[in-house]
């Protein structure tokens, strides 16, 4: 199975970025390695503003003063350019962010992907400007106000076709990402004509105004026609092109006096280190480290991947402590505090302020962590998660900032589309009274044996397990899942009727606060991040009890629609409350 990266640009409309984003989640099935992520090329700040916001994966790419000057393709090709640098897969698709998609367009593509091909989607343009080769003129909304997606997808099934033709159209673009670089990536431009001739070399000359030219991507497909790599056409995937893009964009948001002043507040913090083993998911999943890192202005990992890449650092023979010591006074000597992981290494102590992270009740579990212990008895500062763990953790001051949830990514799903998933996944949900959800690890850490017996014991629901190992499990009314991407691990969130996990001793919980911005309410006990919550928003986000059994007998006679778990979660759990209450604690306590 091949893994892909797909790469998007975008500058100035936070309602385009909106739109595409979503029609690229609805419409595109992903493998677990697979990643997607904005290139910000130039982009306003209220773009930066609602990526970080909204903890959409991005990268920002700022053109030179004089570059800017240029032609503005110049500058589309460097950004895809920078893109392809970034990606982490193989294979690269590059997006425009002025489409919209028809479902499991992508699916063609990768199974027809090789290295000696270069494979585009097949574009239905809405006739501003005339279609190229394989392009289809028809009119289905010239912007995301006016998208006449219904009749556009009834289109798409009347052209589908199962055939490859030669030739076509340079967007969406699947590429291997080596032959990409064999031949210097795009041109920065058109490229300039040599006595009326192609003149292939790795850095060509730009052409000018007034110059005779060929446009960057044919020239890219001269290139690669050079080495081998053929350019194709799938007719089974469709595009709908609008041919506006945010260069035409009226309705573009202006920058607003807040949004500078709130940019010129960020730009004031201090310059931070972050330090954990491990700073990313170990599926690629975004972790509180990624959401930090995105958010929190001026902050630097450091991790032992991070060390790996200095030689010199790596090869001692000495303590992670240590290594990272040495790292941050080489590369990060001007930084005024650092935030680490406060459980299971000691304090990078280099004299300046130091916030641990406590994330695990271990306390609760009696099981005393001497690191731990020390660590929170010498650090300067204290952050936990939640009510749970200030309890266990009262004797000295302590700050508490939940981990957010990504509540683009975790949200309710159509009912049209969840019926498609149900039967896509094979969930046999006329059959059974309801769908329950667990997430987690099968163990006692998480009450298994618990649920093992609930599940027994009540045949009419269908269970849908998901775990990040490979478990052993032999019961009848279940599908298992293991190590999912976080897309599809939404939108089975959204097809269960209800959560449960059966834990005694969660110290924020994060699954179930998933489930709840999915709008799926959640059986658990009155642990994690339940106490944060007074008895009325209990009520509304599931059933709370150390009971589970009778809890599930009671979940029977209800649907989501007697619950609001998403309004409850969303005012104390966003990815946006959390960065504003670091951004705040940052502030108010690092002078």
């Amino acid at each position: 199975m091949f893994s892909v990266s797909y790469i998007c640009l975008i500058y100035k409309s936070t309602k385009w970025l909106k739109f595409t984003y979503e029609q690229f989640l609805k419409h595109t099935k992903m493998n677990e390695d697979d990643e997607f992520f904005f290139i910000a090329n130039d982009a306003i700040p209220e773009v930066i503003e609602y990526l970080k916001d909204n903890n959409i994966k991005h990268y920002i790419h700022e053109n030179s003063n004089e570059q800017k000057k240029e032609w503005y393709i110049n500058n589309v090709y460097r950004a895809y350019n920078a893109g392809a640098k970034k990606a982490k897969n193989d294979y690269i698709i590059f997006l425009n962010s002025d489409f919209a998609y028809s479902p499991n367009w992508n699916i063609p593509l990768i199974e027809n992907i090789n290295p000696n091909i270069c494979i585009a989607s097949r574009l239905v343009e809405r006739g501003y400007l005339k279609s190229g080769m394989y392009g289809i003129e028809k009119n289905f909304g010239d912007n995301y106000n006016n998208y006449d997606e219904e009749n556009f997808l009834k289109y798409v099934n009347n052209i589908k076709e199962n055939s490859l033709k030669e030739g076509g159209l340079f967007m969406p673009l699947l590429i291997n990402k080596s032959k990409f670089e064999l031949v210097n990536y795009y041109p920065e431009g058109n490229v300039k004509l040599i006595n009326n001739k192609i003149i292939l070399s790795s850095n060509p000359p730009i052409a000018k105004k007034g110059e005779q030219l060929i446009p960057g991507d044919l020239y890219l497909m001269h290139k690669l026609a050079n080495i081998g790599v053929k350019h194709i056409t799938s007719f089974n995937s469709i595009i709908y092109h609008f041919q506006q893009g945010e260069i035409l964009d009226k309705d573009t948001e202006q920058i607003t006096n807040k949004i500078n002043s709130k940019l010129l507040d960020l730009k004031s913090i201090k310059k931070g280190i972050l330090v954990n083993d491990y700073l990313f998911g170990l599926m690629g999943e975004k972790v509180l480290w990624d959401f930090m890192l995105e958010s929190i202005p001026n902050l630097f990992p450091v991790d032992k991947k991070i060390i790996a890449t200095d030689n010199i650092i790596n090869s001692i023979n000495c303590s992670f402590e240590e290594k990272v010591k040495l790292y941050i006074n080489k590369h990060h000597n001007d930084f005024e505090y650092i935030i680490q992981n406060g459980t299971w290494f000691n304090l990078i102590d280099l004299n300046k302020p130091i916030i641990i992270i406590i994330q695990d009740n271990i306390r609760k579990m009696n099981r005393i962590n001497l690191i731990q212990e020390e660590n929170f008895k010498k650090a300067d500062y204290v952050i936990i998660n939640s009510n749970e763990i200030q309890q266990y953790y009262s004797n000295r001051e302590t700050f508490k900032i939940p981990l957010g949830v990504n509540d683009e990514l975790f949200k309710p799903i159509d009912n049209n589309l969840l019926l498609k998933f149900k039967k896509q996944i094979n969930i046999p949900y006329e059959k059974y009274n309801k769908i329950g959800i667990f997430v987690g690890a099968c163990n006692e850490i998480k009450g298994w044996n618990r649920i093992q017996n609930i599940i027994n014991n009540n045949e009419d629901i269908f269970w849908i397990i998901v775990s990040k190992h490979t478990e052993n499990i032999k019961l009848n009314n279940i599908i298992f899942f293991s190590k999912i991407n976080q897309q599809d691990l939404s939108i089975l969130y959204n097809i269960a009727d209800f959560f449960i996990i059966g834990s005694p001793n969660e110290s924020q919980c994060l699954a179930a606060i998933e489930s709840c911005f999915c709008n799926t309410p959640i059986i658990m006990r009155n642990t994690g991040f339940v106490t944060d919550l007074n008895t009325e928003e209990q009520k509304q986000i599931g059933i709370i009890s150390d009971d589970l059994e009778k809890s599930v007998i009671q979940m029977k006679n209800l649907n989501k629609n007697n619950f609001k778990p998403r309004d409850i979660v969303y005012n104390h759990f966003s990815i946006s409350k959390m960065n504003s209450r670091w951004i705040k604690f940052i502030n108010e306590n690092i002078k």
